[in-house]
């Protein structure tokens, strides 16, 4: 009974918070699909043609590639963005070769596809620790070293020259922030720190980060390889390393000050900033686009306070965006929340 109840417990927390996202990211998936094409873009950004023109289409209606064994049930398979708002695109074209892309082009919903993978594999750690009782913390120990010992076998770039086709950027995939997640949850809630040294460590983290990154002029001149082919890079795999470590020990130990100095609820900031942080993330690119794309009336030439000034409308109109459209949405995300934590 105890087995079944935690079964049916943990797959209603698998819907639920699919349900509270896929509301938000149905809406953007249907402006990408349908509303973006009433839009006049100016002919000048090129994005306007590689994202509303090429990659709508492969989205909307992409051709299953011959040599998958669903070819011959072509008309059954389920399309490009509907894999993609089910968070399940990645594993399920991998596994039954379905479209040419290795990634979902569906707008930016490959990130949150990630992020729901790292989300739900970090509960699931907490969920084994549960399960092997006083035996927990070894056995979340194993599940760790096996995830992330998956997830660079999974994605060898992160550790090697090199990468293959379709993978020549690793930094925000499932794999490559993983570690990270699931060590930040292995972090005795014992340990803390002041808010100041967690910050820094976090800091920390994101400039080493950022030092790993390639310049973009480099990468495009660089050609797929097998992997048989990759080497292994030592200076990759210390800022892995490194990265993620802080960011785990930064994280965590903020989240275990803010338990124990929080006796209240959070302040109103922190909930408005959580509730809106999905909504403005997924809504900043198509704010980005519609001003490059629509209310300029010319090309943008770099200048500092050109830089300052576009950044922050953009974001002040993705915030007004991303507020409506919570309030638009959710009151149905919060029906089917109900009914399914009734279920339980």
């Amino acid at each position: 009974r105890g087995f079944w109840r935690t079964s049916a417990v943990s797959t209603t927390w698998l819907l639920r918070r699919w349900l509270r996202q896929a509301c938000e990211l149905g809406f953007w998936m249907w402006f990408f699909l349908r509303l973006s094409r009433d839009i006049p873009w100016k002919p000048f950004p090129e994005f306007a043609r590689i994202w509303y023109q090429d990659r709508r289409a492969t989205c909307s209606a992409a051709p299953v590639r011959p040599g998958s064994p669903l070819k011959p049930f072509e008309h059954m398979v389920p399309p490009m963005w509907l894999l993609s708002l089910l968070f399940i695109y990645a594993p399920a074209n991998a596994a039954l070769k379905l479209y040419s892309p290795v990634v979902t082009i569906c707008h930016n919903m490959q990130i949150f596809e990630n992020l729901f993978a790292v989300s739900v594999l970090a509960a699931g750690l907490g969920l084994v620790k549960h399960l092997f009782g006083r035996f927990g913390d070894i056995a979340s120990i194993v599940a760790f070293v096996t995830l992330t010992a998956l997830g660079l076998w999974w994605q060898p770039e992160i550790l090697h020259e090199g990468f293959r086709p379709g993978h020549r950027f690793v930094q925000g995939t499932t794999a490559h922030m993983l570690p990270g997640a699931l060590l930040c949850a292995l972090v005795p809630s014992k340990f803390s720190a002041s808010r100041n040294v967690a910050g820094m460590l976090v800091a920390m983290s994101l400039f080493v980060a950022w030092l790993s990154l390639p310049p973009t002029d480099l990468m495009s001149g660089i050609q797929p390889v097998a992997v048989a082919d990759m080497k292994f890079s030592a200076s990759k795999a210390a800022t892995f390393l490194v990265s993620n470590c802080l960011h785990a020990v930064g994280v965590a130990l903020l989240l275990n000050g803010m338990q124990k100095t929080t006796a209240a609820a959070p302040s109103w900031w922190v909930l408005l900033a959580s509730r809106l942080s999905l909504g403005i993330n997924l809504s900043n690119i198509f704010a980005i686009h519609y001003m490059r794309g629509r209310l300029l009336l010319m090309p943008i030439e770099f200048h500092h306070v050109h830089v300052m000034g576009y950044t922050l409308g953009a974001w002040l109109m993705a915030l007004i965006v991303s507020t409506a459209v919570y309030c638009a949405v959710m009151p149905y995300a919060l029906l089917g929340d109900a009914f399914l934590k009734a279920l339980t």
